[in-house]
């Protein structure tokens, strides 16, 4: 089971999770759970926090990455770009066939 916590202050965010890494063949659960940083900060700007399967993680990062360097992404409300991530990464999931509800994110971007 993974943790993820975000707590969003007057000027910053805290986020933290746990360490375990959920590692998965065709969406089911292997043995193995190593320890593996959940958080990822892209350029400088993103905070992504993940739970679920690792791949799914790795790729939803991508996704994240992807928009960032859309100029369109940064301009967009906080509601838009929440909207646009999670239609982008479901889609992304479903061409493999990860179940619903599979992947869980939190992010926070710092816009200027």
């Amino acid at each position: 089971m993974t943790i993820v916590v975000g707590i969003r202050c007057v000027k910053d965010v805290v986020i933290g999770t746990d360490s375990a890494a959920t590692l998965a063949s065709a969406h089911q659960p292997t043995i193995q759970k190593p320890l593996r940083q959940k958080i990822e900060i892209i350029q400088d700007q993103v905070i992504v926090a993940g739970t679920g399967e690792v791949g799914l993680g790795q790729r939803f990062v991508d996704t994240v990455e992807h928009s960032w360097d859309d100029p369109g992404f940064q301009q967009a409300s906080v509601m838009d770009i929440g909207r646009g991530l999670s239609r982008d990464a479901i889609g992304d999931f479903s061409q493999t066939g990860a179940p619903q509800n599979a992947y869980g994110a939190l992010e926070e971007t710092r816009l200027n």
